[in-house]
Formats: C-alpha cells, structure tokens, sequence
C-alpha cells in the first residue's frame, strides 16, 4: 500500500502545473483544484532558511510524503483493525505510525529535514519488526513485510547522503539475511527475499548512478545556461503557470530593482508591480505579456513598458514573452519573459521628439520663410510664412525649384554651385518673384545641412521679406538728404560722433573751422582737433557726458596753434538706448569769438572813462590833501623855532615827518595814477584781487595802527567777486587796486 502512495505523491508533485494547464479538467472544478493545489503548497512549503534549490525540492518531498503517510494511515488504520481482530496489537501499532509520521513532517519543515528522514526509515524498521514478532499468523507470512525495507533504502537514497544508504542497504540486507538461520522459515523463501532486495538494490545502485550522472550533466548544463543567462545585458525572468516568478538574472535585478530573493513568487499582476503603458495607463492582467503568453500560448514581442523601481526610479523595457509547453499539451506551464532596458534610448527619443516638436513650432511659427530644398534645389519643405511672403501655398511650393521663384536665376544658380563646393556664404540679398508676378527684396541666410559623416542631405534658407526695411531705408535716405541739405546750409558748427570719441557726421560751417574736409574728418576722433594744451580737459569733460548722459550749454576758451584766443559756445546732447548707454552725442557750436572781442572792447572803453573821471576826481582830493599836511607842517614849524624845550621840540619834529610821509604817499599815488595813462603797463601789472582779502588786510593794518581804541569791528561776508587790480609800494606798504 505505502509504495503506491508514495508513486502516486510523486506522481502529482510532478505533473501538477501539467494536469492544471493541459486542458483535460472540466472548467468547473478548476478553481478548486488551483485552490486545493495553493493549499497544499503551503503545507508542504520548506524552511525559508534552506540555500539551495536542491534541499528545498527534498524538503518539500519529504513534507508531501510524510503528509500523505499521515492522510493514508488515518484512512487505513480503522479498517485494518476492524477486518484483523486476531492482531491486538494493530491499533498501537497504528496509533505509533501515525505519530512517527506526524513527528516527521513536522520535521521537514525545518532546516533539520534530514533528520525526518532517518525518523521515517526507523520507523519502517520499527513497523516491520514488530509486525514480523506481533503479527498473527505462520512467519513465512509474516516475512512478507521485510518487503519495506527495499522503501526504506529508497528513502535514504532520495533524502540522505550516500554513505548513509549504503549503510541503511546493508541493515536492511542484514535483516533479511537472519532468517537464514531461522530453521522454520524454507531456504527458497529466505533466498527469494534477498534476491528480490539485491536485485531492487542494484537496479536503485544503477539507477541512483545514472541519476547522478545526468544531474551531474544537467547541473554542468545547468551551470553553463545560468552563465550565459547571468551574462546577458537583458533581463530574463521565469514565470510558472500560475504567474508566480522561479528565477531571474543579474541584469533582471539590476533593471527592476529588486533582488531575486524579493522577486521570488510575485505574479505579473502583484500591486507592488507598478507597470505602466506608454500612455500612462497600468498593466492588467490581461494585457502584461506574460500573462497574455500564459493565457493564449503565444508569443509576445517588442512590448514597451515602464517599471517603477522600489526608490520611484522610472524605468522604461522593451519586454518578450515566450511560452513553455510540453510536448503535445497546448498550454503553457511556465513563460520565460526577456526584456532590456531602453530608459536612455527612451529619453533619447522623448528629446529627439521634443527637439522636433519645438523645431516644427520654430518652422511653422517663424517669423521669416524657411524653405527647405533637395541638393537640386527643388522644394522639399516651406512654412506659411513663406508661402503668404510669396502669394502661393505650400503644397504649390512643394512643386517648384529655386529658379522659379529667384528674379536673379543666374546668381541664385551660382550660389547653390559654390554651396554644394563646401563655400560657406554671409547673408546676402535678392530679389523674388510674387506669384502675382511683382518683385519682392528679400534677405537670405542659406545652409547646407549635412548628416553625421559629413554628407550633404539638403539646402536650408532663411528668407525675409525686406520691402518694409528698403521703403524705410530710402525715407531715410530723402531724409537725411534733407537733414543735410538744411544743415549744411547753417552758420552753427554741427557734428555728431559715437561713444568713442568717433566722428560720424560732420556740416560745412564745421569743416570750414577746423580746415578739413568732410572726408578728412568722418572716421576721426574728435580729440584731435582740439589743441594739445586743452586735451586733457577736452577728454574729462567727455569721459563725463558718457558717465552721466544730459545736455550741456557751455562757453570754451582755447588758444590755437598759431597762438589765437578762440572762443565758442557748445550745446551737447548725449542720447542713450533703451538701458540708458550712451549710443550717440550731437554737438552744435558757433565761435563767439567777434562777440567776446566786443565784449572786451566795451569793457575797456567803460574802464577809461572810468579811469579819466577817476583821475579828475583824484586831482581836485588831491590839491585839498595836499593843503592840509602843508599847513600843518608850517605851523609846527613856526612853533618849532620857538620852542626851547628839546622834547617838545622832538615831538614838534615828528608830526612834520608824519605829513611829510603823507605828503610821499600822494605823491606816489599821483604817479601810478600817472602810469594808468599807458594800457599796455596797465595790462601788465593787473592780476586778480580778492576783494575779502583786500578788506580783511586793510582792517588788520587798521588795528595794528590805532590799537583797540576805537574798536574796529569787520564782518567777512560769506561771497566777494574777484576783480582785476594792480599792486604798487605806497611807503613801505604794499597795496593793491
């Protein structure tokens, strides 16, 4: 009985995806086989702390055994006891399997599986021995259980080490090999026996040997396909038939994400997969590759998705299904999915699109025509622009060459030949032909575009419509034809010149002054026209304007190489740009020479009427100064001869010498009154006088004659003019007029 449980186990181990998938179980009882199957791998699930695929396939056997064992025991025992009464000792011995069973796979799901497998071999012994002494019955029929042995070493083979079967092999041959010795039992019976488990031995010796040679193959193969897979830049990941994954790669890992050990059992449709379509909407079930494999049994291939990693990392695969079906079933038990990363070839592409997207917006929305033309010059591509400037519509451009829209066919011609010979051109223009047959002035930025190995694909102009700019240019021109006509015309000096002191624009009356001619002076700067005594301050009053643009009205004196006193009265103006930079300064002139001359004429004559009434007033003051010193010097004098004292007479002596420096002082004062006859002395000795100066010296001298008694009391004012005078000795003082 326990030898066709146990094939019968194995049996559904084996092929359970096989029976679930291969169509042959009504639809109606399918969801409670999966159900049944998924219950049962959870019980017979290994210690999650097994390495190793090998010992976790083992662990679950054993567990699937042993919980068969468990299941057939319960179902036997009852009946075995009911139709054997004679065997007392049946239902102990059941209660005992049923135990040793129920110990062992609990066992098995440990890391410890080993150990249930020794705990189920002791108790075939266990179970055989006690049933050959307690059985009822002759021992011939009782040896029929020494049968179990041979399961016994086929447990070990399956779950143990080598050197343990063989020594479970040859207990177990001991054990049939006793009843040799056991004279109520026939020799042909006991022989029978150990032939029978000698022969089962060799064929399992033969059998575990070839077992061992092809795993040994298949692990090698194995090995071999795990390397190139591990190898591959793809990612490769298996799925079982309920979607479930089995295995994976390196590169699988590194795409997703995770580690093969977080992957392991997740289905396609798990919710921490957050699959999305190109569109952004999410993979369901029915539409991720391997689950549509899975379901149709087809392939599928070149299907884009996004995977979002565990740290929110998007990345973008280009995924393939593939089907694994058994031979002559129909549906698959398990899908093997390739898939390689494509994140940067996508970014590459969103770029690329992005880049056309805003080229095309550039094209379309151009504010000039943009013509794209074959190395024939035949239109591949105009925008509407072009074609409204040209009064057809793109698609009737799309039908013509350069040459039937060109008014210059010949340069146009020449142009494309020179282009195509690797010449590269400036912006040039030309003229067009409207549709409507008139001419239109247009401006051309012409390219060759070539692709990455430097081959020409196609010609690229940029054209604009420059009617507007040409009518405008020839206003300005009329113009400033004007300007010029009314500006030369002018007596004023008028120029204009840049920020860096260039002369730009220049009128007659200014080359006129200066001794140039226009020529001469366009281009020049403006610094060098100004005498080399006045540079400097030429150059810092302009480094000012530029500092601080405003509009100045000024007078300058200068004096000419040829030794001439020029003066001129300047009105600059400095315009600026729309961030206040200077970008021109106008400058109108006049030379007011003649009117300073006038000025100083006018002055000189005022000044000799003034100095005539001066002198006149001077002389009557004078005749009376001089009485008064004179009298009082005769009187003293006639006092002095009659005086007999000596100090009376010293000081008598004294008061004549002090009318006669007086008298010295007129005198002086008469002779530069005298000397202010002659203008060219004149001119010489005057100078400036600061008349708070002169008022602050003449109190000083005031207070250092009288003392403080009387009190002189001088307030400064905070402003006095300057004043021309002339400064002379009047006795030993120095004075000045």
């Amino acid at each position: 009985m326990w030898p066709v449980l146990l094939i019968a186990q194995m049996r559904i181990l084996a092929h359970s995806n096989r029976l679930e998938m291969g169509g042959v179980i009504p639809m109606n009882i399918e969801p409670t086989l999966t159900f049944a199957k998924k219950f049962l791998e959870r019980l017979t699930r290994p210690s999650a702390v097994l390495v190793g695929s090998e010992h976790q396939q083992k662990a679950r056997l054993l567990a699937s055994l042993s919980l068969a064992l468990v299941i057939a025991i319960a179902v036997i025992a009852p009946i075995w006891a009911i139709f054997m009464p004679s065997f007392t000792a049946a239902p102990y011995l059941a209660l005992g399997t049923l135990g040793a069973m129920a110990l062992t796979y609990g066992v098995s799901r440990t890391r410890l599986y080993g150990l249930g497998a020794l705990i189920l071999i002791g108790t075939i012994w266990g179970w055989v021995w006690l049933a050959i002494f307690m059985a009822p019955g002759p021992l011939p029929d009782r040896m029929l259980v020494l049968n179990f042995l041979v399961l016994a070493v086929m447990i070990a083979g399956l779950f143990l080490e080598r050197r343990i079967t063989l020594l479970v092999a040859a207990l177990s041959f001991a054990s049939i090999v006793v009843f040799f010795f056991v004279p109520t039992v026939p020799f042909t019976l006991t022989y029978s026996y150990v032939a029978f488990f000698l022969l089962v031995s060799i064929l399992g010796t033969i059998s575990s040997a070839l077992q061992q040679h092809y795993k040994q193959r298949l692990a090698e193969s194995e090995m071999l396909h795990r390397s190139l897979v591990a190898a591959l830049s793809e990612g490769i990941v298996l799925h079982m038939g309920d979607g479930s994954v089995q295995a994976c790669n390196t590169a699988a890992e590194r795409i997703l994400g995770l580690t093969a050990q977080q992957m392991m059992g997740r289905t396609p449709i798990d919710p921490h997969w957050y699959t999305i379509h190109e569109d952004g909407t999410p993979f369901l079930d029915q539409t991720h590759p391997a689950m549509t494999t899975l379901y149709t049994g087809q392939a599928v291939e070149n299907v884009i998705m996004g995977v979002h990693q565990p740290n929110g990392d998007l990345r973008w695969v280009s995924i393939n299904s593939q089907p694994l079906i058994f031979a002559g079933e129909r549906v698959p038990y398990a899908v093997v999915t390739s898939f390689t990363d494509i994140t940067k070839q996508k970014w590459r592409e969103e770029a690329l699109f992005t880049a056309q997207q805003r080229y095309r917006a550039l094209f379309d929305q151009a504010h000039n025509g943009v013509f794209l033309l074959d190395l024939e010059g035949w239109h591949l591509e105009a925008n509407e622009r072009a074609a409204q400037m040209l009064g057809y519509t793109v698609a009737e451009i799309q039908r013509l060459s350069f040459s039937d829209l060109s008014a210059e066919q010949s340069q146009s011609t020449q142009v494309l030949e020179r282009l195509l010979a690797g010449e590269r051109f400036p912006v040039y223009e030309r003229l067009f032909r409207h549709k409507d047959g008139s001419l239109i002035p247009v401006e051309i930025n012409v390219e060759l575009i070539r692709d990455g190995d430097g081959s020409p694909l196609h010609v690229q102009s940029v054209v604009r419509d420059i009617r507007e700019r040409k009518l405008a240019e020839e206003a300005l021109r009329q113009s400033e034809e004007r300007y010029k006509g009314v500006v030369d015309t002018q007596t004023e000096l008028i120029c204009r010149y840049l920020p860096d002191a260039t002369l730009v624009f220049v009128n007659d009356a200014y080359c006129r002054y200066y001794g140039y001619n226009r020529q001469e002076l366009i281009g020049r700067s403006f610094l060098s026209l100004i005498p080399p005594a006045h540079q400097a301050e030429a150059r810092q009053h302009y480094l000012s304007l530029l500092q601080n643009p405003r509009t100045e009205q000024y007078e300058h004196m200068e004096v000419t190489n040829k030794g001439e006193t020029r003066w001129q009265e300047w009105v600059e103006r400095v315009l600026v740009d729309d961030e206040g930079q200077p970008i021109e300064i106008q400058v109108v002139g006049r030379d007011v020479t003649e009117h300073k001359l006038a000025q100083q004429r006018e002055f000189e004559l005022t000044l000799e009427k003034e100095r005539v009434q001066l002198l006149t007033d001077f002389i009557q003051n004078a005749a009376h100064e001089f009485r008064t010193p004179l009298a009082i010097i005769g009187t003293n004098a006639f006092v002095l001869a009659r005086l007999e004292d000596a100090q009376k007479r010293q000081d008598r002596v004294a008061i004549i010498n002090e009318q006669i420096e007086r008298m010295v002082r007129l005198i002086e004062i008469l002779l530069l009154m005298a000397r202010l006859k002659s203008k060219a002395e004149m001119k010489a000795n005057l100078s400036a006088v600061h008349m708070g100066v002169l008022a602050e010296s003449i109190a000083k001298s005031k207070e250092a004659k009288y003392g403080s008694q009387p009190a002189l009391h001088y307030e400064k004012p905070a402003t006095l003019p300057l004043l021309m005078g002339i400064w002379t000795v009047c006795g030993r003082r120095l004075i000045k007029f």
